[in-house]
């Protein structure tokens, strides 16, 4: 159809269209449009490139704008883009849903050899927005901003196999009888059910247990495993293609998921540190006398201004910008 404002043909139709699946009228409403300007074939060559796959080529795209416009309801959920039940007549409002979101879903075939079925594979790739998918299985994964998974439309019967790269949360179906796997970064990550969280990174593969039993293993080396129960982690080290359990445990780990910060008498100074990896700030303390100052509070949904504002509050604080950074300055808390 097209929108009342400036005669534009909503995504679902421009989506169709590429698809091919456009009826003659519908076909001659896009084409009509597209010859009104050179502007609207950009913006129309630009969507083809998220339909192919071509992200490189495609300039910045607003993701958080387009998708408050599908679902104003709750800004802050995450999309849900069911792709596990997606039939091949159908894919364009898969697609439409996925360039509104800001991610990009790209679909191919490849002939399983050991069961000689056709197996459709999908790839979602996130841009600056998380995503959640629900595979064929039941299984769910939260696929986190900038990563990158690839998994059967429909998992066969030899098992239930995808590949990761970036970080993402799994819940799991259980199914005594067909594992799990990720394949990470040459890493691999078995389990029945159960629900965890893998991040990808330059020299670690990271994995974090919250519910069940999951086993981490060298993909070339299979005498390097672990296995690891709910509140447990371990790293696979690239370099190494060695596996080992990890003391270090961090609460915020799903910041990016749940977007809830846990301190418990945590001293300023690793307040600081966590705002910064979790908010992108770029924050410091004026002095080591402030990390005197211990902070036992939750944040939930909160932006980064309102935990500020909290402990200047808090503690007495000034924050300045010097050199185009935050530094929050005090007298500090030796005797609070």
């Amino acid at each position: 159809m097209i929108t009342p404002e400036n005669r534009h043909p909503d995504h679902d139709l421009l989506a169709k269209y590429l698809a091919g699946e456009t009826t003659m009228s519908e076909s001659e409403t896009v084409e009509s449009w597209l010859a009104e300007s050179e502007e609207n074939m950009a913006e129309f060559d630009r969507l083809s490139a998220i339909w192919n796959g071509t992200s490189e080529t495609t300039p910045p795209f607003n993701s958080a704008a387009a998708w408050k416009k599908v679902e104003p309801k709750d800004e802050s959920e995450t999309p849900v883009v069911q792709l596990g039940t997606a039939k091949s007549s159908s894919r364009y409002w898969i697609a439409a849903a996925a360039m509104l979101a800001g991610v990009i879903i790209l679909f191919g075939a490849y002939r399983s050899i050991m069961t000689g079925n056709d197996v459709e594979m999908l790839v979602a790739e996130t841009q600056d927005e998380p995503l959640e998918l629900l595979l064929s299985d039941g299984s769910v994964v939260y696929l986190n901003a900038n990563s990158k998974l690839e998994y059967p439309e429909k998992f066969l019967e030899d098992g239930r196999n995808v590949t990761l790269s970036g970080e993402a949360f799994f819940e799991v179906e259980r199914d005594t009888t067909t594992q799990f796997q990720i394949k990470a970064d040459g890493s691999l990550v078995t389990v029945l059910g159960t629900s965890f969280n893998v991040k990808t990174g330059k020299e670690l593969v990271e994995v974090t247990v919250e519910t069940g039993r999951v086993a981490l293993e060298s993909a070339k080396k299979p005498d390097q495993r672990i296995e690891l129960i709910a509140g447990e982690k371990g790293v696979y080290q690239k370099a190494q293609q060695q596996v080992a359990p990890s003391i270090s445990m961090d609460a915020d780990h799903l910041f990016w998921k749940n977007r809830k910060l846990n301190f418990n008498e945590t001293s300023l100074a690793e307040v600081v540190a966590d705002l910064n990896e979790n908010y992108g700030t770029e924050l410091s303390l004026s002095s080591p006398e402030m990390n005197g100052c211990k902070v036992s509070a939750t944040f939930e949904d909160q932006d980064v201004d309102e935990v500020l504002e909290v402990l200047i509050s808090t503690f007495d604080l000034k924050l300045d910008t010097i050199e185009n950074r935050l530094v929050l300055s005090g007298s500090g808390c030796d005797n609070r």
